[in-house]
Parts: structure tokens; C-alpha cells; sequence
């Protein structure tokens, strides 16, 4: 009863989430792709998406949280076949419900839900002919049951975009690390790098159109390894590819704290990095290649523990999405199913929490205007009622369209007849949001271009 009653309310959590997504404040971001390159660069179509979801929900689910060797990490080892054998029987997710999963995620305010579907374990989450270890040897289904195949069904069901999450560099059970055979490995790495293709051949035929596939630490990129990128645009040319030195459609904001540097552009020198520490971005790069912010609903764990090291607050929560989202990034949460294969109810308050809070602050502008050039200038109305008109947040967001072409600005409010600035930045991209703190109840606050490649082309300007 307890848990029929929690999916019930993160269901309608979910439907007002999709109404928000309506509004016209974030409808005016979903964009057709540019019909043609420009001097510098543009977003391809599934980059602009990428960009316009906001919010990305990473479900880490594996083996390993059940596993009789009570291991929460698996790389630099080469695990036995005995324990293999036990790991895999071990696995048997009865009280599975990916329905759970995906209303979790869309209460978020997720609009896109990515699956971990083998991690370093080597174990894969679906009916793999092209690896044997895989659910067909589990004893859920009777080795019969796909768990990614449930997953997107899910996804379809309410309306979130499915991706995936895999793994190229780890393999306990094969005996690979860092892309290489341990000593004694099960097999060479032609034969590993054969396997891993026909992975993503399995993953990019078998389960419709998958938004994304994610490669965790990378795929292999040398003249030795998988021809992952190829097959990937074979079988899926809309499809974000995350990540290699030969294509990355986002790059790392260099830290699992759900946040991106200032400034934040969407464009890089080069495809390779280095992006650790915020890194590698540049107002002036050759590569469209958006910043990706990630963190985990549990600081520190991405899988389900046994030893677990707390929530997140939903003020860390809050902060996370200001200096990701408002800061040209994309933020993506990763939840963290338990021994019995559910978000826990704790888990999922959570996270509509922060979904009520984002629809909240962030549903209904208390004035908008939008526009092209150097200057903007956005009226407060005189309230009809009792409310606050009191702006707490300026959200300025580009028309990636034509690309990122600010590269200055200051935001100014009108007092006394003066203009008196309240904030300076360089880029907006996407979104940036700016909060308000100074107290004062301006009527009328101006956007000023100081500096910008080609005519500033301003999608929204908006007080909340």
C-alpha cells in the first residue's frame, strides 16, 4: 500500500512537472537545429537537446549491490570464475519496478533518464548474444528477463528520453583495466575489443532510439581499439556520443559536485581536454561541446551501499542546479536503486522536493521580453494583488541556434532615475541564472551587451 501510494504521487509530481515543461517560458528553448553552419560554432540537434534538458537522471544499477563478496569497487582485479558464477546468482531483482525508477526521475524534473547497464563487473543488463555474462545467466526470469529492455518501455510509458550508460575500460571478469589485460586475462584485447562492439551494436538495434550512450572513463580511441564511434553513428546518427578523443558531444565540468565554473562556454579548444578541474572551455574554441555537471543523490556513492554517507539536502540540491543549470551546464543526478531494486521512499521525497522546487521558482516569470542587439530592458509590473513583486532570480538565456555570441554583459537595475549595475558576467549560453540579493525592489532592470561576436541574439530575459 505504502509504496502503490508513493508511485501515485510521483506520478502526478510528474504530470505537473510535464505541464511546467509547457509553459512558455520553457518552451521558447526547444529549438529546431540550425539549417546551416556559421563562421563559429553551432550545436547540432542532439546537442541542443541535450542542452535544453536541464536536468539529467543517471540510475545506477548493477550487480554489485548485491554481490556475496561485499565489494563496492571492481577495477584492477581479475575475479575468478567461481566468484563470477556467484555474483551473477546472486543477482536476482524480483521486486524490480523501472516505472519507480522513471517517475522518480521525472518528478526530478528529469526529461531524460540514462541506465547503467554494465559496470566494471563486465555484467550486462540486457539479453547480450554478445556477452555471455549477462542476465542470461541470472536466475531472474529464469535467465529470460531485460532490464533495459523494461527500462525504456518506461521510459516510453512517461514520456522521459532513454539512454545509456556502459563500459569499455573495466572488466573484472575478463581481467581488463585502463583498456588493457591484466595478467591471466580471459581474453586478447582484439577479442575484447570485437566484444565490445558488438555490445553497442546489440544496444543500438535492439531497444528503439536511444538518446544517449555514455561510456564511463571513455571508450577506446588508438588504432587498437573497438570502432565504437562508427558504429555508434551507423545505427544511431542522432544519438549523443559520451566520450572519446574522436567525438565528445559534452565534456566533463571537472567535478562530481553537480557544479560548473564560471565562466562555463559551450565551446572547446580541442576534443581531448583536459577538463578536470573546469578546464579546456573557451569563448573563442573550435568544437560546439557543452559542459556536463554530475553528482549523486548520496554525496561520494553512486551505487547503493552498505554502508550509505547520507542525502543530499534539498538546499545542496538547490545550489547544485543554480551553478550547473544557471550556470550553462547540464546537471545530472545519479540515483541509486537499493538491495531491493527500488529508489527508496526517502530517495524519491527527495528528489520531488527538488522538482516542486525548481517548477516553484522557476514556472511562472513575473515578466519576460526577449530580443536581438546590445541592450534590453525588462519592466517589473505593478502586482494586482498583495503578492511579491520583489524579483529573486534574472534568467538570461541565448538562442544557441545562432550560437554563443555574448562575451560580456552587465545586469543593471533602475533606482532613482540611475542605472546602477548589480551583476557582471561573460557568458550566457543557454541559461544563466543570476540571483538577486541586494534588497532592493526594482521596477526595471536592463541587460547590457558589452562585448559579443556578432549581434547578440537574446532569447529570453526574464525576472522570477
Amino acid at each position: 500500500m505504502r509504496k502503490a501510494l508513493l508511485l501515485h504521487v510521483l506520478l502526478l509530481l510528474a504530470q505537473s512537472f510535464a505541464a511546467l515543461r509547457g509553459a512558455d517560458v520553457l518552451q521558447a528553448t526547444s529549438l529546431p537545429a540550425p539549417a546551416a553552419q556559421a563562421e563559429f560554432p553551432l550545436p547540432t540537434r542532439a546537442q541542443l537537446a541535450w542542452q535544453d534538458a536541464e536536468v539529467v537522471a543517471l540510475i545506477h544499477q548493477d550487480p554489485r549491490i548485491t554481490s556475496p563478496l561485499g565489494r563496492e569497487h571492481y577495477s584492477r582485479i581479475h575475479l575468478s570464475l567461481a566468484d563470477s558464477d556467484s555474483i551473477a546468482q546472486s543477482f536476482n531483482p524480483i521486486k524490480i519496478d523501472t516505472d519507480q525508477w522513471v517517475l522518480t526521475a521525472k518528478a526530478m524534473g528529469a526529461t531524460i533518464a540514462v541506465l547503467v547497464v554494465k559496470h566494471e563487473l563486465g555484467f550486462c543488463l540486457w539479453q547480450s548474444d554478445a556477452n555471455p555474462y549477462s542476465l542470461k545467466v541470472s536466475p531472474w526470469q529464469e535467465g529470460h528477463g531485460d532490464i533495459l529492455r523494461d527500462f525504456v518501455e518506461s521510459c516510453k510509458k512517461y514520456g522521459l528520453k532513454p539512454g545509456v550508460f556502459t563500459e569499455a575500460r573495466v572488466d573484472a571478469r575478463l581481467g581488463f583495466d585502463n583498456f588493457n589485460p591484466l595478467k591471466g586475462a580471459g581474453v586478447t584485447r582484439v577479442e575484447f575489443s570485437r566484444m565490445l562492439e558488438e555490445e553497442l551494436k546489440e544496444l543500438c538495434t535492439h531497444y528503439g532510439n536511444l538518446f544517449m550512450v555514455w561510456y564511463d572513463g571513455g571508450a577506446p580511441s588508438d588504432s587498437t581499439g573497438a570502432e565504437l564511434v562508427k558504429i555508434a553513428a551507423q545505427h544511431q546518427p542522432d544519438m549523443v556520443f559520451y566520450h572519446s578523443d574522436l567525438r565528445r558531444d559534452f565534456h566533463w565540468a571537472g567535478n562530481e559536485k553537480g557544479m560548473a565554473n564560471d565562466p562555463c562556454w559551450s565551446t572547446v579548444d580541442n576534443l581531448q581536454g583536459p577538463f578536470r578541474g573546469g578546464t579546456g572551455t573557451s569563448s573563442t574554441g573550435r568544437f560546439w561541446c557543452p559542459a556536463m555537471a554530475d553528482t549523486s543523490l548520496h554525496s561520494g556513492q553512486w551505487f547503493w551501499s552498505r554502508n550509505p554517507r547520507g542525502i543530499k539536502s534539498l538546499k545542496m540540491l538547490q545550489e547544485c542546479y543554480l551553478n550547473s543549470v544557471g550556470h550553462n551546464a547540464t546537471l545530472v543526478i545519479g540515483l541509486l536503486p537499493n538491495q531491493d531494486y527500488e529508489i527508496s521512499s526517502t530517495d524519491a521525497v527527495r528528489c520531488a522536493e527538488f522538482g516542486r522546487w525548481i517548477k516553484d521558482t522557476f514556472g511562472t516569470p513575473l515578466a519576460k521580453t526577449s530580443g536581438s542587439g546590445e541592450t534590453l530592458t525588462l519592466d517589473i509590473p505593478a502586482p494586482i494583488d498583495n503578492t511579491n513583486r520583489k524579483p529573486a532570480y534574472i534568467m538570461l538565456q541565448e538562442d544557441l541556434r545562432q550560437g554563443e555570441r555574448v562575451r560580456a554583459y552587465s545586469l543593471e537595475r533602475e533606482e532613482n532615475g540611475r542605472w546602477i549595475t548589480c551583476f557582471e558576467g561573460q557568458n550566457i549560453g543557454h541559461k544563466r541564472i543570476v540571483p538577486i540579493t541586494d534588497g532592493v525592489n526594482a521596477k526595471r532592470y536592463r541587460l547590457r551587451v558589452t562585448q559579443s561576436r556578432d549581434v547578440p541574439q537574446i532569447l529570453l530575459f526574464a525576472a522570477y
